[in-house]
């Protein structure tokens, strides 16, 4: 009896602390941050117009490394900037898209990805920034 009592109290500890194991996403106290810088071209792609910050561009993050679909986004702000608060531990994509240049399909949007990894608390992550291509 004393030997179940004990095996009972061990198996609900076990569980007790795998469930209260925390995946990356939200709830913690760290962030992630960057900025998208744009490549302007005109029409026929032989010629730059502008390079700048680029506001209203849309990133996104994917928690943790099972999912593939996007779990948040954030536009950026006037300055190019995006920021991705209130993360816990773990790993995170952040991606954003660019005009194909590299197989000359202009009409082609490609992802283009950054993996990072948090392994503190109130962690400031601040990312290289995109350089993507826009018309």
């Amino acid at each position: 009896m004393k030997l179940l009592k004990i095996v009972s109290i061990l198996l609900f500890t076990t569980l007790a602390l795998y469930a209260c194991k925390k995946e990356a996403g939200t709830g913690g106290t760290n962030t992630i941050t960057g900025k998208v810088f744009a490549t302007d071209f005109n029409k026929e792609y032989t010629k730059i117009q502008g390079e700048y910050y680029i506001p209203d561009y849309r990133v996104y993050i994917v928690y943790g490394t099972e999912n593939s679909m996007y779990d948040d986004d954030f536009d950026t702000d006037y300055n190019g900037a995006y920021e991705f608060n209130y993360l816990r531990k773990g790993t995170y994509t952040i991606y954003t898209y660019s005009i194909d240049t590299v197989e000359k399909n202009y009409q082609k949007l490609v992802p283009i990805k950054q993996t990072v990894e948090i392994t503190g608390k109130n962690e400031v992550i601040v990312l290289p920034d995109f350089k993507i291509f826009t018309e």
